[in-house]
């Protein structure tokens, strides 16, 4: 949690013109949604969990209703994850719509969080400002 909030606030000094000076480009223009996800895996199965993680983005780059960049990775903590950049918080509203109701996307997902012994990923969504 406390890498998580690090990240964040470096987004927001990232992105905010009153931090931030004035050479510095925003990570992401207003209204832009970050959604942040991350989960502890066991260290036997990551490497593979990973590879799950970058399996489930190429089928939402070839399948999903509204095309969003996804970047899987290790967080500095040790946890597995993903940060998405959404268009709005309505394209990831959408989304989100769309991965609940895809069969192989939650089959895709289940197969991560079983492998890594977990219910879910927890998410965290920053909307720009």
């Amino acid at each position: 949690m406390k890498s998580l909030l690090i990240i964040l606030s470096i987004f927001i000094s990232l992105i905010s013109p009153t931090l931030a000076s004035d050479h510095v480009e925003q990570a992401a223009g207003k209204g832009k949604v970050i959604v942040v996800y991350s989960g502890q895996c066991p260290s036997d199965v990551k490497e593979e969990a990973i590879i799950k993680i970058k399996e489930l983005i190429a089928y939402e780059a070839e399948n999903s209703p509204i095309p969003f960049p996804s970047s899987p990775g290790i967080w500095s903590n040790g946890s597995l994850g993903a940060v998405d950049l959404h268009n709005s918080i309505e394209s990831m509203k959408k989304v989100f719509r769309w991965q609940e109701t895809n069969p192989k996307w939650s089959k895709l997902y289940s197969s991560i969080t079983s492998m890594c012994g977990i219910e879910d990923f927890d998410i965290n969504t920053l909307e720009v400002q």
